[in-house]
């Protein structure tokens, strides 16, 4: 079994045991490309570095395993802040793959659509640019209140 089959079974194992309720193509209305998207960028990608499906893997399983799947392990650490993020704490140094995540993400289609239109589009552009020109205070003031809308959506399910 090739490194694809082992990423492949490694995820269908991990899905197999969820309680989420999750299905295949549950984006298939909201982001029909999304399965097709990472799938294609995988299979291009993991002929050409075979250990970056044990990569992948082990990136997926330190977020998501503890049922924390918050994606923090993604965060970059910034100046502003002065804090460090689980990215450049010293037990995830070994953590490869966020290259990989990284060139997706740059690919600026089909799963990240949303996020480059914060910035491209003329109806969100002016007021990411008012955040930028403001203090962290204010964007923090509106990210809380944006958290607590967000903490009264239920959990998607195929329910």
């Amino acid at each position: 079994m090739g490194n694809f089959g082992i990423v492949l079974l490694a995820a269908l194992a991990f899905l197999g045991s969820s309680r989420a309720d999750l299905v295949l193509n549950f984006y298939a209305k909201s982001c029909p490309k999304a399965e097709e998207i990472v799938l294609d960028f995988v299979k291009l990608h993991i002929p050409n570095a075979p250990s970056l499906a044990a990569a992948l893997t082990r990136m997926h399983f330190h977020d998501c395993f503890v049922r924390g799947c918050d994606a923090s392990i993604l965060l970059n650490s910034t100046t502003a802040s002065g804090n460090q993020t689980e990215k450049a704490a010293a037990p995830n140094l070994t953590i490869r793959g966020f290259d990989f995540i990284d060139r997706v993400k740059s690919l600026r289609r089909g799963l990240f659509q949303s996020d480059a239109a914060l910035t491209t589009s003329s109806t969100t552009k002016a007021y990411i640019t008012q955040f930028l020109k403001g203090s962290l205070k204010d964007f923090y003031a509106e990210f809380a209140l944006a958290m607590e809308k967000m903490g009264r959506v239920e959990v998607k399910t195929d329910r």
